[in-house]
């Protein structure tokens, strides 16, 4: 861990000496040591009382604190961005980055403490561009985030549970204005002898896991963006098979100006199983708009239908995602701001809840609030019924680099099959963020 440390300075020392005879060299930073000043739950199962748990400090967080420190080199047509991201003890962020280790006969997987590190060339004047590396959840202008939930349920095209990896050739020509389109492979930088690396830069293979996205910000106010993905393989399965496969399709279209007042996008996901043919389908709408001077509302709502057997055998699901996020200026750099999430499912043999988690390794939307007490998984075989809701009024003072939030979450779960249960959980978060 220590050389890991020692690395990691001398790569920003170095980086950041390198920068001072190149165009544009900068050195940026984020800290994240939002911990919890009391939290609880209260669990329980049929029709028994609930049982209680301790109050107790720092609940409910599988983290206490992130610091991420980044470089970034601009030196003609080159950029270069590389970066570190560290706990709280500031060794490797709780085992989520991997490299890999060809010095054994044996390729492994090895904890590392670098999060990205990627080249870019401008070419023609900036209408082409080449980009290779290793990127943290990259989309590259090729989604749409909604207002109230964050980036809408499409996949990215370097993610971090599913690789990241990428290699693309981009191309934004003058003669017309607005368009992008770009097409790339997942290349891993490495081909050892371990598990995955060899077959999935065999080329019959890699060609098959292309990724291509366009986007087109239209003369009347309308951006499209589009995508696809060929064979997305799913990086927890051990081979390149049908069985860890599925192929993304999606279409959205950011709308401004379509309504006075209100910011609009709306997004359609579609997914195909490779080795059955089953289908995903999901439908988001978002706004913010702005009812009285100094509030903001945000309201999004995302649909998802998973069709037979696409997530389990004989398995049909609905499930449905309802929040708000409201925040007022209360003036002198302070907030208030409360968010609300109303959360449904309904599935036909009681498959779609595990830990709190919709039950898909194919589908990434989540049941219930992260790290927050839910309900314990109930029986399967009968179809069952799902409800989540949960709130955050907060208080936040806001800094030239940084804000202090404080607040108090709460969330309610209660899931019915042939059995029943329900969780009612609550926190008091401290969030201090700062960045430079």
């Amino acid at each position: 861990m220590k050389m890991a440390k020692s690395l990691a300075i001398a790569m920003l020392a170095v980086s950041a000496a390198a920068g001072l005879a190149a165009q544009t060299a900068s050195i940026h930073g984020y800290l994240d040591y939002t911990n919890f000043a009391v939290g609880q739950e209260f669990q329980k199962a049929g029709d028994g009382d609930y049982i209680e748990s301790d109050a107790a400090a720092e609940f409910g967080s599988f983290y206490n604190g992130r610091t991420s420190l980044d470089v970034a080199v601009d030196a003609q047509n080159f950029h270069f961005e590389t970066g570190v991201c560290l706990d709280a003890s500031l060794g490797t962020w709780y085992g989520l980055y991997n490299d890999v280790d060809t010095s054994a006969s044996n390729a492994d997987d090895i904890d590392t403490i670098f999060y990205k590190g990627n080249v870019r060339v401008e070419l023609l004047n900036g209408q082409a561009r080449i980009m290779t590396g290793k990127f943290e959840d990259a989309t590259f202008g090729y989604t749409l985030a909604g207002y109230a939930l964050g980036n809408m349920p499409t996949g990215y095209y370097a993610q971090r549970d599913f690789g990241q990896h990428f290699t693309a050739v981009e191309f934004t020509p003058y003669k017309v204005d607005g368009l992008g389109v770009m097409v790339g492979l997942p290349i891993l930088p490495v081909s050892g002898n371990g598990v995955n690396y060899a077959a999935h830069n065999a080329y019959p293979d890699l060609l098959k896991k292309f990724k291509a996205g366009v986007r087109y910000a239209a003369p009347f106010g309308v951006k499209f963006v589009a995508g696809y993905y060929n064979e997305v393989h799913l990086e927890g399965t051990a081979n390149y098979s049908e069985e860890s496969l599925y192929t993304e399709a999606w279409l959205q279209a950011d709308m401004p100006n379509l309504v006075p007042g209100v910011a609009l996008n709306a997004g359609y996901d579609f997914r195909l199983r490779e080795d059955n043919d089953a289908m995903h389908h999901s439908f988001t709408v978002s706004g913010k708009f702005s009812p009285v001077n100094r509030m903001t509302v945000a309201l999004e709502d995302r649909l998802v239908y998973n069709g037979e057997h696409y997530f389990m055998v004989n398995e049909i699901q609905l499930f449905n995602q309802l929040a708000a996020a409201v925040s007022y200026d209360l003036g002198k750099s302070f907030v208030a701001g409360f968010n609300t999430q109303f959360m449904y499912a309904q599935d036909a043999n009681g498959s779609t809840v595990s830990n709190g988690r919709l039950a898909n390794v194919y589908d990434d939307n989540a049941m219930v609030a992260e790290w927050m007490p839910f309900a314990a998984n109930v029986a399967t075989g009968t179809p069952g019924t799902y409800i989540g809701v949960y709130g955050y009024p907060y208080i936040q003072k806001n800094f030239q680099n940084g804000y202090l939030r404080t607040g108090v979450e709460v969330q309610y779960t209660g899931f019915e099959t042939s059995t029943t249960s329900s969780a009612i959980g609550y926190r008091v978060p401290v969030a201090m963020c700062f960045w430079f």
